[in-house]
């Protein structure tokens, strides 16, 4: 049977606004209110984001979003951006060319 694979490939911005989505709508803080600024994407051993959260200039926290939190985020964002998902695909995140990537593998009886 073969295998279809859609990648998605996430600007800065996008990273950015679906780890803010993310912060805003859910229970728990990721991390503190304010500035986000220094973004950093990290591809090893898995995909991480860091930057630095800064809520006035004596205060700043640098953050670090570990791959099942920037995951979350980003499946959020794509269901806010109206982007199809198949719910029951295999999906990874990895980084290419500097870039957070999302794979989504499935079997032609995945579809739908």
């Amino acid at each position: 049977m073969p295998i279809e694979i859609r990648r998605l490939l996430f600007s800065e911005d996008e990273l950015l606004q679906a780890l803010l989505d993310m912060n805003t709508r859910s229970g728990h803080k990721h991390f503190p209110e304010g500035t986000i600024s220094d973004l950093k994407i990290g591809e090893a051993p898995s995909p991480t984001v860091t930057f630095v959260a800064e809520q006035n200039r004596n205060y700043k926290e640098e953050v670090t979003i570990a791959t099942n939190t920037l995951g979350a985020a980003l499946i959020g964002y794509c269901m806010r951006q109206h982007i199809p998902l198949p719910t029951h695909a295999d999906k990874s995140l990895s980084v290419v060319k500097g870039r957070v990537v999302m794979d989504i593998k499935m079997c032609q009886s995945q579809k739908g």
